[in-house]
């Protein structure tokens, strides 16, 4: 079913409104109809997105309508789960007041990089070399990171984005500690990543949106 034909909206008369929307409903990852209520109607994905979408227990945003929340969509393919700003809107549909819920994908977690040079992010590894943020941001940005690691190597990645310690991780995952450094070495190092350095890959990580891509891990508490 087309979005032309999905929604009958309430305020059909009003051109610039319902133009709008569908160009909303365009725009966005996934959208999602329900009737008043709250029993699924119709999708993009042609199920109902419920099913897949998380709501944490902790809710942190501070809004206001028509944003209904920070949800996060478990991907089918990767073992991820990854944030999107959910948008409820009252529609009609077949003559009937509905909700729409549209979801939007959210692309970047910082803020500093848009305000910072981004030689500030420029550092040295441990043979004094120099390692450029924007070199490597350009040589990574069309790399999807889920595709070369392992679900252990990522869980340890995310870890290390977040500012973990080793030790950290290592308790964190319960495994031991040198387990964990051969890791990062490893997905760190020319065969991998090819950063050689924590902190670079921290922030080119965080620039590229990597840290959105939550280990499924810590939402069902598996081990490892």
């Amino acid at each position: 079913m087309s979005v032309e034909h999905a929604i009958d909206l309430s305020f059909r008369s009003q051109d610039l409104f319902v133009s709008q929307l569908r160009e909303i409903i365009k725009k966005s990852s996934y959208w999602m109809v329900c009737s008043s209520g709250d029993v699924f109607l119709l999708s993009n994905t042609k199920t109902d997105l419920r099913k897949i979408t998380v709501k944490p227990e902790k809710n942190y945003l501070i809004s206001s309508f028509p944003l209904e929340s920070v949800v996060f969509v478990e991907d089918k393919k990767f073992s991820i789960i990854s944030p999107y700003q959910l948008f409820k809107i009252p529609v009609t549909y077949n003559n009937k007041y509905c909700s729409l819920y549209v979801y939007f994908k959210i692309l970047r977690g910082d803020f500093y990089h848009c305000f910072l040079n981004n030689d500030l992010f420029n550092k040295t590894d441990s043979l004094g070399n120099k390692l450029d943020f924007e070199f490597h941001v350009n040589r990574l940005k069309e790399l999807n990171p889920l595709t070369i690691f392992t679900n252990k190597e990522w869980l340890v990645l995310w870890l290390l984005m977040q500012k973990f310690s080793t030790n950290e991780i290592a308790n964190t995952l319960q495994l031991k500690s040198n387990t964990i450094k051969k890791t990062i070495d490893r997905v760190l190092g020319v065969r991998k990543l090819a950063l050689f350095q924590r902190e670079i890959f921290v922030e080119v990580a965080k620039y590229l949106g990597w840290d959105l891509l939550i280990p499924v891990f810590f939402l069902k508490n598996n081990t490892v």
